[in-house]
């Protein structure tokens, strides 16, 4: 995980194999669970913020 976030878009430009499989920030379920989620900018700036106004995975 720590290569493919480092070297991530190195790879990607570089190798055809590694060029079809998303990177770090694509791949992760974080960021694509849904457009619309309550840790989304259009909530945050359409939306008051609330205690569970953001999702993250700490």
């Amino acid at each position: 995980m720590y290569d493919q976030f480092v070297n991530g878009l190195t790879n990607r430009a570089n190798n055809k194999l590694i060029f079809k499989t998303p990177d770090f920030v694509e791949s992760n379920k974080i960021f694509n669970l849904n457009v619309i989620k309550s840790s989304s900018i259009e909530f945050l700036l359409t939306s008051p913020p609330a205690v569970h106004a953001f999702n993250t995975p700490a």
